[in-house]
C-alpha cells in the first residue's frame, strides 16, 4: 500500500518519504494495517495537494516494545485544526479517520507549518 501511495503522491507532484520498520512479531493483520495506512496517507495527500512544495513523511516504528507507532507529517499552511473537508460530497467526510480512531490511540496537532497525526496500536492487536 505504501508503494502505491508513494506513486500516487509522486504523480501529483508531492514529495513523500517513508521510514518504516514493522517487526516480524507484529500480529496486526496486513489488511488492517493497509487500511489504516491507506486512510492516513490518502488524507495527507488530499491535504497537501494545494500547498506550495508539498511533502509527506511517513514513519512506522515500535515504541516501548509493545506498540506500533504510525506517524504521518505533512505540510500545512492552516492555522487551526478544524479538519474541514475539501470533498465535494460532505457525506463521506471523516469516515476514514473515524475508522482509524477505532484502532488505537490517535493524536494530531499543528506544529511549525506541519500537520502531524500519530496512531498508536498494540502490536499484538
Amino acid at each position: 500500500i505504501i508503494n502505491s501511495k508513494q506513486i500516487l503522491a509522486k504523480n501529483k507532484g508531492i514529495y513523500m518519504t517513508v521510514n518504516a520498520g514493522v517487526p516480524n512479531d507484529c500480529k496486526i493483520s496486513s489488511i488492517h494495517l493497509a487500511s489504516i495506512l491507506g486512510n492516513l496517507i490518502d488524507n495527507a495527500i488530499e491535504a497537501v495537494e494545494k500547498e506550495d512544495n508539498p511533502y509527506i513523511h511517513v514513519q512506522i516504528s515500535v515504541i516501548k516494545e509493545s506498540f506500533l507507532l504510525i506517524k504521518i507529517v505533512n505540510k500545512c499552511s492552516k492555522s487551526d485544526l478544524s479538519n474541514q473537508t475539501t470533498k465535494e460530497n460532505k457525506l463521506f467526510h471523516g469516515i476514514g479517520l473515524k475508522s482509524v480512531k477505532n484502532t488505537g490511540f490517535v493524536f494530531y496537532r499543528l506544529r511549525k507549518k506541519t500537520y502531524q497525526i500519530r496512531n498508536i496500536l498494540h502490536k499484538d492487536l
